[in-house]
C-alpha cells in the first residue's frame, strides 16, 4: 500500500484512528510514547520519522513505507509551495533576462509563468535560491575588464557566459599544459587550411582539450555585444575559450588565436573580446600581436608586404609556404587596408 496523493499525514492518522475506534491515549500507550507527542502527530506539529512509522505499522497494521511515503510526498509538496510563494515575490526579476531568446536557443524550457521562468533561470545558473541568482547576475561582468563602454545587456552577457560553462562541462578536458599548447601550435596552424572551420571543429576541440582548453561555440544573445572570452576555472587548472561563431572562417581563426594569445601571455586572467584584430586595450593588442606573429611570422609578413603584389596566386603561394589557409592572409591584408 503506497499513497499516490498528497495529504497532511496527520489527517490520515486521524482517519485511521477513527476507523479503529482507537483513542489518542490508547495510541500513546501502545506506541510507548507521550500523549503530547501523539497530539503533535495528530495536529501536524510533528513529522512522522522512520522510527515513528515503524511503530505505527505495528500498532495500526499500516505498513511503514506507507507512512514514510505519505510524509515524503507532503514534505515535497509543502517545500514546493513555499518555494513558489517565495519566488513569486521576486518574479519581476525575470524581466531583466532575454527569456524568449533563451527558449529559442534551447537554454530554458518554454513557459509564460513568471514564477516557473524564475525557477528555470535558477536551474540554468545552477543556484538554489533567488538571493544567489541575484548575487550572481546583478553585477555587470564587463565592468572590471579593459574594454570600451558598450551598449550591452549585462544579463544577456551572463546568460552567454553560463551557456559556455555548461557546454564546456560536457567536454572531457585535461589539466592545462602550456608546454603542450606551444608544441601543438604548428598543428593548429595547419588546420587553418580548412575552407570551412566547422569541418575541423571536432578535431580542433579534441586537440585543445588534450592541453587543458575547452573550446566551445555559443551563439551570442542579441544584446550581449561580445564575440569571445577566455576564462580560467579556479581552482581547477582548466581554460574555457568561448566564441560567438564568426561569419567567416578567417575571422574564426583570428579570433581563436587572439584568445590563445591571452592564454599564453596572460595566464589566470579573464578576457572579453569584442572583435578579432580589435583595439580594446594594451593586453588585447598584445594578444593580437602574438596571434599575428604565430600565424604569419613578422619577418615573413614584412617581406610579403614590401613586394606589393597581393593577387590570389601570390597569396596562395605564401599560404603554401607557411602551411596556413589563404583566407587568413586575405583577412590580415584587409585589416591592414592593403586589399
Amino acid at each position: 500500500m503506497t499513497p499516490n496523493y498528497v495529504t497532511n499525514p496527520s489527517a490520515t492518522l486521524r482517519e485511521v484512528l477513527t476507523e479503529l475506534n482507537m483513542t489518542q491515549v490508547e495510541l500513546a500507550e501502545r506506541m510507548g510514547i507521550t500523549r503530547k507527542y501523539v497530539g503533535e502527530l495528530l495536529t501536524g506539529k510533528a513529522r512522522i520519522l522512520p522510527q515513528t512509522a515503524a511503530e505505527l505499522a505495528f500498532v495500526l497494521a499500516v505498513p511503514t513505507d506507507f507512512w514514510l511515503t505519505l510524509q515524503l510526498n507532503y514534505d515535497r509538496f509543502a517545500f514546493q509551495q513555499a518555494q513558489a510563494d517565495e519566488l513569486a515575490k521576486h518574479q519581476q526579476y525575470v524581466a531583466n533576462f532575454p527569456y524568449a531568446e533563451m527558449v529559442t536557443s534551447s537554454l530554458v524550457p518554454a513557459t509564460t509563468d513568471p514564477v516557473a521562468q524564475l525557477a528555470n533561470l535558477m536551474h540554468f545558473f545552477r543556484v538554489a535560491s533567488f538571493a544567489s541568482l541575484q548575487a550572481h547576475t546583478s553585477q555587470d561582468p564587463l565592468v572590471k575588464h579593459e574594454i570600451p563602454v558598450l551598449a550591452h545587456d549585462q544579463y544577456a552577457v551572463h546568460v552567454w557566459l553560463q551557456a559556455g560553462v555548461l557546454a564546456a562541462n560536457r567536454l572531457p578536458t585535461e589539466p592545462f599544459d602550456l608546454t603542450g599548447l606551444m608544441q601543438s601550435l604548428s598543428q593548429l596552424r595547419t588546420l587553418t587550411q580548412a575552407t570551412d572551420y566547422h569541418s575541423v571543429l571536432p578535431k580542433l576541440q579534441q586537440l585543445l582539450a588534450t592541453v587543458g582548453i575547452a573550446l566551445v561555440m555559443v551563439p551570442a544573445l542579441s544584446a550581449s555585444e561580445v564575440n569571445g572570452v577566455t576564462r580560467w576555472l579556479a581552482p581547477f587548472p582548466q581554460v574555457i575559450i568561448e566564441l560567438n561563431p564568426p561569419q567567416t572562417t578567417a575571422d574564426f581563426w583570428w579570433l581563436l588565436f587572439h584568445e590563445l594569445g591571452h592564454v599564453v601571455l596572460h595566464p589566470r586572467t579573464y578576457f572579453f573580446t569584442l572583435a578579432p584584430l580589435s583595439d580594446d586595450g594594451e593586453l588585447a593588442r598584445q594578444a593580437d600581436h602574438w596571434a599575428l606573429n604565430i600565424l604569419i611570422p613578422t619577418k615573413v609578413w614584412l617581406k610579403f608586404v614590401k613586394q606589393g603584389h597581393f593577387d590570389m596566386a601570390t597569396i596562395e603561394s605564401l599560404a603554401t609556404d607557411l602551411v596556413i589557409g589563404s583566407a587568413v592572409i586575405v583577412r590580415r591584408l584587409q585589416h591592414e587596408q592593403l586589399l
